[in-house]
């Protein structure tokens, strides 16, 4: 089974950033008081919780912005994992979402 089509990577990148933040002695932030959920986008921006990317190009953008994930992932697999997923995105525009799942069905 291909890498590219599992939660490997994320629970990687999870696995990674946890190792980082022991090895540099990193303290938690303390979490919100309130319920994500009841909070505003403002009261957000002040607790310093950032809103999840909205689509998967974003958080490719994300990805590739992020010095730490090319570091923990390696140059090779890191550019390849990116050029994949932007492929998919391609061959995914313009469909509407029955469409997407009928492909990802016929793979999955």
């Amino acid at each position: 089974m291909s890498v590219c089509r599992t939660a490997a990577p994320a629970c990687a990148s999870a696995r990674w950033a946890g190792l980082d933040g022991i090895r540099q002695g990193r303290a938690l932030s303390a979490p919100p008081d309130t319920n994500f959920w009841d909070m505003s986008d403002a009261d957000r921006e002040i607790a310093g919780v950032k809103p999840l990317p909205r689509s998967l190009g974003d958080a490719l953008d994300n990805l590739e912005a992020s010095a730490a994930a090319r570091e923990w992932f390696g140059d090779t697999f890191f550019n390849a994992y990116l050029q994949f997923k932007r492929a998919e995105l391609r061959a995914l525009k313009g469909l509407v979402p029955a469409q997407i799942c009928e492909r990802y069905a016929a793979v999955y």
